[in-house]
């Protein structure tokens, strides 16, 4: 079909072309590259490599990062469709897939969340379904820091008079550490709106 318009080279071309003159939210063009290369992906099955997917799904978390001011579902989409997967031999012919986000995608949220860090803070606080009445801290956090302690680190390290559920997160965070993040912990929030995040019945 495209051996009139320069071949593989021109369907490449087209393909760029489309994703990296998507427009905001970028959710179909999002999920159709996390689609791509969630898959056994080659460079010989698909015009653009595997490379040059990564970093235009990695650019649509970073545009949108840049036009927005605050923390909403749309942010976290894109993040995790920037999550890889490489499959990698485990013997007898045999594949398994490994997932990981990027570095890159990692950085460009860690320094937006400090724009809007109150509401990070309630997001991830994560509510037991069953109960409401017990919580604990979203395994978004080890994904996108690393680690708990590396977090916790980030919580010192910011300032209580300009977030005002800081304080009260760190006595919840610290009370979750103590049960290495394993289990639910009962806590009575006072200035963290948790209402919001309580099913209503």
């Amino acid at each position: 079909f495209y051996s009139a318009n320069g071949g593989k080279e021109g369907l490449r071309t087209f393909i760029k072309s489309i994703l990296e003159n998507a427009e905001s939210p970028y959710y179909f063009e999002a999920e159709f590259v996390h689609h791509v290369i969630g898959n056994y992906f080659s460079d010989d099955t698909f015009p653009l490599t595997k490379k040059e997917m990564e970093e235009i799904s990695i650019g649509y978390l970073y545009k949108y990062c840049r036009s927005v001011t605050k923390i909403d579902n749309v942010l976290f989409f894109l993040f995790w469709r920037t999550e890889i997967t490489d499959y990698v031999p485990s013997g007898g012919g045999a594949y398994r897939s490994e997932k990981a986000i990027p570095d890159k995608a990692k950085e460009i949220i860690k320094e937006f969340m400090l724009k809007d860090f109150n509401e990070f803070l309630l997001r991830v606080i994560d509510v037991e379904s069953l109960r409401q009445k017990s919580f604990t801290v979203a395994k978004t956090i080890p994904t996108i820091y690393n680690s708990w302690n590396e977090f916790r680190t980030v919580l010192d390290d910011q300032d209580e008079n300009k977030w005002p559920y800081l304080k009260e997160f760190k006595g919840f965070y610290d009370l979750c550490l103590k049960v290495d993040f394993k289990t639910y912990v009962e806590f009575d929030f006072k200035v963290i709106p948790i209402a919001e995040k309580i099913r209503i019945n």
